[in-house]
């Protein structure tokens, strides 16, 4: 499944993805997920995705720890975890071809709506919370891409840049330690899958820092 020229192409879309990454809070799967299953199976790119955006995660909480509001964001994290599974079940009993038609339309509603920077007034926090914290739990356990709906609800509050990425960050740690765990119980994390995140792990880590160096 993982061969020489594969790991090649791969290394250089994680390295522009973990580059945009670093430097904006979002966007890694955004990425890789369409552009690497030119070439390989979904159900190995999502957890590899969801494996190396941890590694990022990690690595941009560390500098920007002093703005995280987790309080702020913290229903957004139980649901996020609620709808995982669900996510999980999805991948693994959704035609894929329907799964890349997904990928793509939210690529589309995404990149519209960022560029129109639509914004909607909730009267219910609560709810709005709980509703996308849900949707990106599901997305991030289907396609490895839990970030639309979070960065999208976050742009709309109204969230100054350094908190948005301190708290965007801090939902995708722990939402991703849960889809990783989830992952690994349905069986879609194998050897392959731990030895291509591993190789592609130091990548990440140079696309991630290099701006800031």
């Amino acid at each position: 499944m993982f061969t020489i020229q594969s790991i090649s192409f791969s290394a250089i879309i994680i390295f522009f993805a973990s580059s945009v990454q670093g430097a904006t809070g979002f966007a890694f799967a955004l990425i890789i997920v369409p552009l690497l299953s030119l070439f390989l199976p979904l159900r190995a790119i999502v957890p590899i995705s969801v494996i190396l955006s941890l590694v990022i995660n990690t690595l941009v909480i560390i500098s920007g720890r002093k703005h995280l509001a987790i309080k702020e964001i913290w229903l957004l994290i139980v649901t996020g975890i609620i709808g995982i599974p669900f996510g999980v079940y999805i991948l693994n009993a959704v035609n894929l071809q329907i799964l890349k038609i997904l990928i793509g339309l939210l690529l589309i509603i995404t990149s519209f709506a960022m560029f129109k920077g639509y914004k909607v007034f909730f009267k219910n926090k609560r709810l709005s919370h709980s509703i996308t914290g849900f949707v990106s739990g599901v997305l991030n356990g289907s396609i490895s891409m839990s970030g639309p709906p979070i960065v999208l609800f976050l742009a709309n509050e109204g969230y100054e840049k350094d908190k948005f990425r301190a708290n965007i960050n801090a939902y995708s740690i722990i939402t991703n330690i849960i889809a990783i765990l989830t992952f690994a119980l349905n069986g879609l994390i194998g050897i392959e899958v731990l030895q291509y995140s591993a190789i592609n792990s130091i990548v990440t880590v140079i696309g991630t820092l290099h701006l800031s160096c």
